[in-house]
């Protein structure tokens, strides 16, 4: 059953029916709690319908199952970001660039997250804390 519903969700989510496939996701999650990628697919279900405390919930139970998680950690940094915690998120990717430096998703949402605290001032942290080089 488990299975069937991850399948599901994977397709809804695949074809941008992104609440069907959070219940799909959900439901998953029921028969087997400690699979970490279901709870990452969820995050990225919940930051595409900009639910972006629950997409944060489910990256960082993902993380707590599976810490070294990229994906897991890409989707924490995409949820900060739509929290508009932006120099968290900007952390977040330095950790994913630790794990793969050659991550060229990760270099541009650092970049991203890094010029959105900049411009918006949110989050107060040192300027030198922003330095790009890892």
């Amino acid at each position: 059953k488990e299975r069937t519903n991850e399948d599901a969700g994977n397709r809804l989510a695949a074809s941008g029916q992104f609440e069907l496939a959070v219940k799909c996701f959900t439901d998953a999650i029921r028969y087997n709690p400690m699979e970490f990628k279901l709870f990452g697919n969820r995050s990225l279900c919940f930051e595409r319908l900009q639910q972006y405390g629950n997409a944060l919930r489910d990256a960082e139970l993902a993380l707590s199952l599976e810490p070294n998680w990229i994906k897991g950690l890409f989707r924490k940094g995409k949820a900060l970001c739509g929290l508009k915690r932006y120099y968290e998120a900007s952390l977040v990717y330095k950790e994913v660039l630790k794990l793969d430096s050659t991550s060229a998703d990760a270099v541009q949402e650092l970049k991203k997250a890094q010029t959105l605290h900049l411009m918006v001032g949110a989050d107060p942290c040192p300027p030198h804390s922003l330095d790009v080089s890892l």
